[in-house]
């Protein structure tokens, strides 16, 4: 499904951790007027002219992302006797190098062309292919009574998704656990008759996908793993070698490390995961917390019959879930909800980058042992979570009227 996204960017210290600057000594974000402008020297002028003065300003990274519509800024430029002083220049970066629009072609700076007007940024963003559009301000002066204000920048894109709150828990809460959750339980091996023992084949025979080995143990004469045997393991051929070597039939017990399959479950009758131990992500339900209706436009301000396109604000959900560990045994389940419990505690905000939106996940309740009592001897553990104002786009672009000239460029500036 195609949705329109568009972000908004007060200038202000809220951002000041999400920028780059060419001189941090140079710029200051005037909290009062919630500006981005140029900071005063130490006898009160403002630096003039000469060195590039630059700040590269948070972006957008949606990893879905088809086609960029929008790029606005406001702002103000300053006259001194009627004439104006101050400038705001623009280039466009990619996640990895600044580029420049040449009316054809989006290219690197190069002498002949150093930076874009806004204007020129707003024709070319339309043939920006880049997943990640960064916009980069310079500053500029000609008097150092007078500085620029640079207000708040927007950008706009069109990106290809599922609806917004299924992108949330897939491409979120999903990938959270999968990247994190590594719990750990026991398996008792026959040591075979040879000096190493391939644990890749347990693969056949244990449901756990095993990412590492956390311990080797004499499950014979030592049944609750107190002394651990020297023991070295390569990940990638998943050969153990135990130094000295077992007997042939010696049981050996083998914590590992591994990765439990994870499920998203749409409806109560769907609550079976592959294998076991496993997650499932269930009762998933979401309310609004807020859907304030502002628009977000991008107004050609140099145009006096300047075309906009408006995208609606998100709206704000919060997302409940529940997440129950099944597992044949009751410590195991109870283990591997209380891994995704600390998961969940550790990474407080979940990212989703096709939307490049995010939300706080909470949680809530305790965790509650419910034991089952089917032939499978399955046992589950289960705890709530919330995902706290989750941004969800409308899919829609409208036209809208255009407004000319807000960047005040006839403002006239006290002397």
């Amino acid at each position: 499904m195609r949705h329109a996204m568009a972000r908004e960017w007060q200038m202000g210290l809220s951002i000041f951790g999400e920028c780059d600057f060419s001189d941090q000594n140079k710029v200051v974000f005037d909290e009062t007027k919630m500006s981005l402008t140029l900071r005063k020297d130490a006898s009160g002028k403002y630096p003039v002219g000469g060195d590039d003065i630059w700040v590269r300003l948070p972006g957008l990274n949606p990893l879905a992302a088809q086609t960029w519509f929008g790029f606005d800024a406001e702002y103000a430029n300053k006259r001194m006797l009627g004439v104006v002083v101050t400038s705001l220049s623009w280039r466009m970066n990619n996640g990895s190098a600044d580029r420049v629009w040449d009316g054809a072609a989006w290219v690197a700076p190069a002498p002949a062309l150093q930076w874009n007007t806004h204007a020129e940024i707003q024709a070319g963003m339309p043939s920006w292919t880049a997943k990640t559009a960064r916009p980069v301000v310079k500053l500029t002066t000609t008097s150092a009574k007078q500085a620029p204000e640079l207000y708040r920048v927007r950008l706009g894109v069109w990106v290809n998704t599922n609806s917004s709150w299924s992108e949330i828990v897939h491409k979120g809460l999903v990938k959270l656990f999968k990247t994190n959750i590594r719990p750990v339980t026991d398996i008792v091996i026959t040591w075979p008759n040879a000096a190493t023992y391939n644990v890749g084949s347990l693969a056949q025979e244990e449901p756990v996908e095993i990412v590492n080995i956390d311990g080797v143990f004499n499950h014979a004469t030592d049944p609750e793993g107190y002394t651990c045997l020297s023991y070295s393991y390569n990940v990638g051929t998943k050969v153990l070698t135990v130094t000295p070597a077992p007997t042939n039939g010696t049981k050996i017990r083998l914590r590992v490390i591994y990765r439990p399959d994870i499920a998203f479950s749409t409806h109560m009758d769907y609550l079976t995961s592959s294998k076991l131990p496993g997650l499932i992500i269930q009762e998933v339900e979401q309310r609004m917390v807020m859907d304030a209706g502002r628009q977000v436009g991008f107004v050609d301000r140099n145009s006096p019959s300047a075309a906009a396109k408006v995208v609606l604000s998100p709206r704000q959900f919060d997302i409940a879930f529940t997440v129950k560990a099944a597992a044949k045994g009751s410590n195991e389940s109870a283990g591997l909800a209380e891994e995704a419990m600390r998961v969940v505690k550790n990474n407080p905000i979940v990212h989703v980058a096709s939307m490049d939106s995010y939300g706080t996940v909470v949680l809530q309740g305790e965790l509650t042992m419910v034991p089952s009592f089917d032939e499978a001897n399955c046992h589950e553990a289960t705890f709530g979570g919330m995902i706290r104002f989750a941004d969800m786009w409308y899919s829609g672009v409208a036209d809208g009227n255009g407004v000319a000239n807000l960047n005040i460029d006839a403002a006239q500036a006290p002397n």
